[in-house]
């Protein structure tokens, strides 16, 4: 039984680690931006014909890469307010 509960407290603990990882990340993520970038992918797709689903993807790896960057310029810069809300570091 002590050996379930040591799994248990571990797969807790796992859960809350990733969360506190990708809290901000997630905060940042769900307050939109201007979307720039994706308007560029879709441009650049009218000569490239890439498919939806590599598209998609690139277009989220594009995503990701732009949203840790700014979650590090606001911990670089102390920047309050991202997007007009609190910087979710605070």
């Amino acid at each position: 039984m002590l050996s379930q509960m040591n799994k248990e407290t571990q797969y807790i603990q796992a859960d809350n680690s990733e969360e506190a990882l990708l809290g901000p990340y997630n905060y940042l993520s769900s307050r939109p931006g201007k979307d720039v970038r994706k308007q560029f992918i879709l441009a650049f797709n009218d000569w490239l014909k890439v498919s939806e689903e590599d598209l998609n993807a690139i277009n989220g790896v594009i995503t990701m890469l732009h949203t840790s960057s700014l979650l590090i310029d606001d911990v670089e810069d102390d920047s309050d307010l991202r997007r007009g809300f609190p910087g979710k570091y605070l």
